[in-house]
């Protein structure tokens, strides 16, 4: 029998009454949308998407009431069983399952927890005796890896992986000092970008490992790695691509490189044009098919603010060239990509101020969704729907687009479809 938390019967509680009375969905022209679970106080850590489209929420009901919800247009809301007096700082999901990295309501220790979809989480490792941990990771077939140190007075610097039937180990230690990431690839092995700090300057290195391989270091060639800064950078797909942060021209330009598996390729600059010794935020997404997409300058001035995407084939782009006229790209900069390099792109109409959600496919545009009000966090799938929160005072509700238009409103106990008047994108 499936556990039902107070909280997450709460929150079935909240959908089954507002289905029933038939609450009204934030208006919008374009796109149908469907009411996921309504009323919840907040969501902190926004949304995980799987490569099959489900979705993994962290909520709060209340202060210091924390929960978490699994859900799937086939599959419906599942309670995976977060144990009490645990927030989920940091959600995995894959095909396989969910990974969670949990600390007791905003307070160490953490504590790492996995299980496969549709069962309940399982405690992997006891966070008892540990600092912290970082960096989670999951793969499609349950591989999880994530980093750990012992004090705060130093970085992570131990490497752990846990294999389903297999437990849970800790990697032999090399060379490197500091562990600043951890990923995964489709085989297991694990890539980190770590320090080794018994050189002057610091160096940096992307390395992996395996049990069949040992560490490697994948960056070896190129001398310049250096740290992520504030970000993300470093991502890895299932055929072992991934994208690092490197400078170039002598050191005196910050560059954000793609190792396509038979080159290092410099993709974006991130080269603050006041600060030139330090890199400008980017937060990059590297799709399976070795898309990338870079938001960089988000929290930086003006000339510093840069939304790029390169396609596996070679082309680079900028977001806001790809908006129709009479649009403007969002000032919050706010964009995702699918696993399969599929972009969302929030803009903006000049004349009505209305929110626009555009869809790039690598060969055209086309508008998905339009609000009178901002979304939170979107996040696109590979079913290409939109999954997104929405505000409404202090409460949230959690939504997705669906791909047929419905013409009247159908009563459910588990979901809520609401018929959308649908308008010919203006391209």
């Amino acid at each position: 029998m499936v556990r039902q938390s107070a909280s997450m019967l709460r929150l079935r509680g909240f959908l089954v009454l507002t289905t029933l009375l038939g609450v009204p969905a934030p208006v919008m022209a374009v796109g149908t949308v469907q009411l996921i679970a309504q009323d919840y106080a907040d969501s902190p850590n926004g949304l995980s998407i799987s490569r099959d489209s489900i979705i993994a929420v962290p909520f709060r009901n209340t202060p210091d009431n924390y929960d978490l919800f699994v859900y799937g247009t086939k599959i419906g809301i599942i309670d995976p069983g977060l144990p009490p007096i645990r927030r989920a700082f940091s959600t995995e999901i894959s095909k396989w399952g969910l990974a969670v990295l949990t600390d007791r309501n905003g307070f160490i220790p953490n504590d790492i927890y996995a299980a496969p979809l549709g069962q309940q989480l399982q405690l992997i490792q006891d966070g008892t005796g540990y600092a912290s941990f970082s960096s989670l990771a999951l793969n499609d077939s349950g591989v999880v890896s994530f980093n750990g140190r012992f004090t705060t007075s130093h970085g992570p610097n131990i490497a752990f992986r846990w294999r389903p039937n297999e437990g849970m180990g800790q990697l032999p230690l090399n060379e490197t000092d500091t562990y600043f990431t951890s990923n995964l690839d489709a085989t297991g092995r694990v890539y980190i970008l770590a320090s080794e700090e018994s050189t002057n300057p610091f160096t940096y290195r992307i390395q992996s490992y395996s049990d069949s391989e040992g560490w490697v270091n994948r960056t070896a060639g190129i001398s310049s790695v250096n740290p992520v800064g504030i970000g993300t950078v470093v991502n890895v797909n299932p055929s072992g691509q991934f994208t690092f942060p490197a400078t170039y021209a002598n050191g005196t330009k910050h560059g954000i490189y793609l190792a396509t598996g038979s080159e290092f390729k410099l993709l974006f600059d991130r080269t603050s044009v006041n600060q030139i010794l330090n890199p400008i935020r980017a937060d990059v997404s590297l799709s399976d098919l070795g898309d990338v997409l870079a938001i960089i300058g988000i929290d930086d001035a003006p000339l510093n603010k840069r939304s790029l995407f390169y396609s596996h084939d070679g082309r680079t782009v900028s977001l806001p060239s790809l908006l129709p006229a009479g649009k403007e790209y969002s000032p919050f900069m706010v964009s995702t990509m699918s696993y399969d390099g599929h972009v969302l792109i929030e803009a903006r109409d000049i004349a009505s101020g209305i929110w626009e959600y555009y869809g790039f496919d690598g060969v055209s545009t086309r508008l998905m969704l339009d609000s009178t009000t901002r979304i939170i966090s979107p996040r696109l799938g590979n079913d290409g729907q939109i999954y997104f929160i929405q505000q409404t005072g202090s409460r949230y509700s959690l939504y997705q687009t669906i791909p047929e238009p419905s013409a009247i409103l159908i009563f459910s106990t588990m979901t809520l479809f609401i018929a959308r008047r649908r308008r010919s994108p203006c391209m």
